[in-house]
């Protein structure tokens, strides 16, 4: 009965010994699996993490150009020189008047910041790099 028992348990920790080693066997094989997968995602442009960037940047001046050009006109500014110190700086009304120029109403654009006239081409320039590098290097 006692040699019984004795194989009984040398049977289990056998099992419990190819049982480990299998699940080691198994977790190294989908660790090599799943770090193969995320090197192919990372070689992929499109499915990498610069495809979100790119799409965000893309985005921006259509989302602009959806909405409509008197949007910004309106609220309270944000700008701390105004909060603070109750005067306009340089920056003061660009956003506004790169949403008119974006829209074609220059006049409204020159008369919110005069800087609209480098700014937006400036932008432009950035923008249309940012595609070119991601689309054609």
């Amino acid at each position: 009965m006692r040699l019984v028992k004795k194989e009984f348990e040398l049977f289990f920790l056998k099992l419990k010994q190819k049982n480990l080693e299998y699940l080691i066997f198994t977790k190294s094989n989908l660790m090599k699996k799943t770090d193969n997968n995320f090197d192919s995602l990372k070689k992929n442009k499109f499915f990498s993490f610069n495809f979100f960037y790119i799409f965000s940047i893309m985005s921006i001046p259509l989302i602009l150009l959806i909405l409509p050009k008197n949007y910004f006109d309106n609220g309270e500014s944000l700008c701390l020189s105004m909060l603070l110190l109750n005067k306009q700086c340089l920056g003061c009304g660009i956003t506004r008047a790169i949403q008119h120029a974006i829209h074609f109403d220059f006049f409204l654009a020159w008369q919110f910041n005069k800087l609209v006239i480098i700014v937006l081409p400036v932008l432009l320039f950035i923008w249309v790099k940012k595609i070119y590098d991601f689309f054609l290097k």
